[in-house]
């Protein structure tokens, strides 16, 4: 997880990485606390300071040779667990490729076949310091080269990435991923919102045009009250990055119902809380989250950062 400066400084002058002055918070609400108000203070959210987290997903590719890349075929249907394991569709990475995409045969999955062939400039990327490198190697390696082969010259291209920043009570939430279609992108982004892309005041260019998005504003249609309503007669905005949680099978919510695939960033992040007894956040599919709600009696809500609760010293 990454912070800007207004985050980074707001978590940190107010102790809210220690875990002792969580825990004294929430053991210091009155007995008559509402049970809404059971939270830190909100994030910075002012005219010169917004509060951005960034969740970047970096796959290696070898700077010599060819490193296959798994993408995004679209949903599953039935929904099931879908992580990136399970896709049968790749590119081909290749540093030394240079111009429009050509073809190379490869390894996809384990399976043989002709993929698109294109360079690193297709995506956003950096080559990788001997000190990056020792630390990917100290840390187990990466998701693309086998362990602890990560050399000085090797390159990370950013394959996904959840953008949240605090424009609202219940933050914006954006997640970005490469697509190898980016002007018709599978679900649960579209054409129509990759449309959308003309619209901004300076065109996307180069890499950074090449990646899909989807947008959760709101947790259902139509949007409910922050306490008090309620997700029934209501339709679901699936919101979710394939990299991070198209995998996601039932038994990692805790209705044991639905999947990844069928996942809204902000209801999961609604649920952010202290104490967290063993890391054990309580994901759901999409659905209304009231931060009223019986499931935050005798915790403390830590502003919809999972981050804040997962990391705490």
């Amino acid at each position: 997880m990454k912070y800007d400066l207004t985050a980074a400084e707001f978590i940190v002058s107010n102790n809210y990485n220690q875990a002792d002055t969580l825990t004294q918070l929430n053991e210091s609400w009155p007995a008559n606390t509402p049970i809404a108000d059971r939270n830190i203070q909100e994030f910075p959210n002012t005219s010169s300071a917004t509060s951005f987290a960034l969740k970047p997903v970096w796959n290696l590719v070898s700077q010599t040779g060819q490193t296959a890349l798994p993408v995004w075929p679209g949903p599953p249907d039935p929904a099931k667990a879908f992580g990136s394991g399970a896709w049968s569709t790749c590119v081909i990475i290749d540093p030394a490729h240079k111009g429009p995409p050509s073809t190379a045969k490869g390894q996809c999955n384990n399976t043989s076949g002709t993929y698109p062939l294109i360079g690193v400039d297709a995506f956003i990327h950096f080559q990788i310091t001997e000190e990056q490198a020792a630390g990917i190697n100290e840390g187990g390696g990466g998701t693309s080269l086998p362990e602890k082969t990560t050399k000085a010259g090797d390159y990370a291209v950013l394959v996904a990435m959840h953008v949240t920043t605090k424009e609202l009570k219940r933050w914006t939430w954006q997640t970005f991923w490469w697509s190898s279609n980016p002007d018709s992108p599978h679900a649960p982004s579209s054409a129509e919102i990759a449309s959308l892309r003309s619209q901004t005041k300076v065109p996307l260019q180069g890499a950074a045009a090449n990646y899909a998005t989807c947008t959760a504003y709101q947790m259902v249609f139509p949007v409910q009250p922050y306490s008090g309503g309620s997700s029934s007669g209501t339709r679901p905005l699936f919101c979710y990055n394939p990299y991070l949680e198209a995998g996601f099978g039932s038994s990692t919510f805790d209705d044991q119902q639905g999947f990844g695939v069928q996942t809204n960033c902000m209801s999961c992040h609604a649920n952010a809380h202290w104490p967290n007894p063993n890391n054990t956040p309580h994901y759901v599919t999409d659905q209304y989250v009231d931060l009223g709600g019986p499931q935050f009696s005798g915790i403390t809500k830590v502003d919809f950062l999972w981050s804040i609760a997962d990391n705490v010293k």
